[in-house]
């Protein structure tokens, strides 16, 4: 009973696993949508006419997002 209770656990194991292996292949930026992103964090800095403090929020967010997804500095 033991062996049948640690091979469901294996085989749950590995479809996590899996799952999350599509997750993070999901997440993953092309080269267009990285530098969309960084356009719209220097937009998010530089537009005067919105909310200055809603602004520096969002592109933190987006750069942080970057960051994440260890996608910064790469071209």
């Amino acid at each position: 009973m033991a062996n049948i209770l640690h091979q469901l656990e294996r085989e749950e194991d590995d479809a996590l696993l899996a799952h999350l292996r599509s997750e993070v292949e999901r997440l993953r930026l092309t080269d267009a949508e990285r530098v969309a992103v960084m356009w719209a964090i220097a937009t998010l800095e530089t537009d005067a006419t919105a909310d200055a403090g809603q602004n520096a929020e969002a592109a933190a967010t987006l750069r942080g997002l970057l960051e994440r997804l260890g996608t910064t500095g790469h071209r």
